[in-house]
């Protein structure tokens, strides 16, 4: 069994990302705050985190659903660091990475940068098969039964 981590703040950078955030919050124990974000442009993008003082000592965990550009995950950890926080985590699911933005990240102060493997990435470290293999079973199953044919 893995030795679990202690001491993380879980991070949803935006709105859109607490569906998730909170789940895994809930699954993992861990506390967690979502951001605001306000964007100006497709790369222009502000990060606005509520009060974390009492969460300085912990590592801060972002999860979003796809990095692409990489400026909302940037400004998110220049927010956390802006607030006193030294490390800095971060996992999503689709890794894009334009003009090869994964570099940025763990430039900006990334300790370990991680993606699911829907996008093959050299940052891929969790495996879907497992999910989507029964997710496509129970689809084919039903598919059989109302459709009458697979």
């Amino acid at each position: 069994m893995a030795k679990r981590k202690k001491d993380l703040l879980l991070i949803g950078p935006d709105a859109e990302s607490e569906q998730w955030v909170s789940e895994i919050a809930e699954q993992s124990s861990h506390p967690f705050v979502i951001g605001t974000k306000k964007r100006y442009g497709d790369r222009n993008v502000e990060i606005f985190l509520p009060d974390i003082d009492q969460y300085i000592s912990h590592t801060a965990v972002i999860i979003d659903d796809v990095i692409s550009s990489g400026h909302t995950v940037l400004e998110c950890i220049n927010t956390l660091k802006s607030k006193g926080i030294a490390h800095i985590l971060c996992a999503a699911i689709h890794g894009i990475f334009a003009e090869g933005v994964d570099m940025d990240l763990m430039s900006a102060g990334l300790e370990s940068l991680v993606t699911t493997n829907t996008i093959v990435h050299h940052t891929n470290g969790i495996d879907m098969a497992p999910l989507l293999v029964t997710a496509v079973e129970a689809f084919l199953s039903e598919t059989t039964i109302q459709g009458g044919q697979p």
